[in-house]
């Protein structure tokens, strides 16, 4: 499978590791999985690793995702933060767009280029250095 995740009670973070050819199809499914884990709770930071993948996300995966954090913020819950990591100028522009196209503030959902620019954004830095071994810890267990 192109996605594996983890999941950090302690951190209050799940991360994705994708590899090679991802599609939206990959992610829905797999964060199924993860919503189930007995270890997730609502309100994880989500941090999507695409640094080693390459995403085929289609218009349909978009209004998806719209859709669904549309439906969240209806029902009176905070979106989660969703952190992507990539290189791709395509993807940090989706993002834009994904947070332009949803309902007031329902999406929190920012693309870094590495996992240091998104702990400073979060301002996540006292835990930084747990982040980023669990970070290294779950990308050696996807491999």
């Amino acid at each position: 499978m192109p996605v594996s995740y983890n999941i950090s009670s302690e951190l209050n973070i799940i991360i994705y590791i994708c590899k090679e050819l991802v599609t939206g199809s990959d992610l829905f499914k797999t964060a199924g999985i993860t919503f189930k884990d007995k270890r997730y709770k609502y309100g994880m930071v989500l941090l999507i690793d695409l640094l080693s993948a390459t995403l085929d996300f289609e218009l349909q995966d978009l209004r998806r995702v719209i859709t669904e954090t549309n439906a969240t913020k209806e029902k009176g819950l905070e979106p989660e933060q969703i952190i992507i990591l990539s290189r791709s100028t395509g993807i940090h522009l989706a993002c834009k767009t994904l947070n332009l196209m949803s309902s007031k503030d329902a999406i929190k959902l920012s693309a870094f280029h590495t996992l240091e620019q998104a702990l400073i954004s979060l301002d996540l830095t006292m835990d930084q250095q747990e982040i980023i071994q669990f970070w290294q810890e779950s990308k050696a267990v996807g491999q």
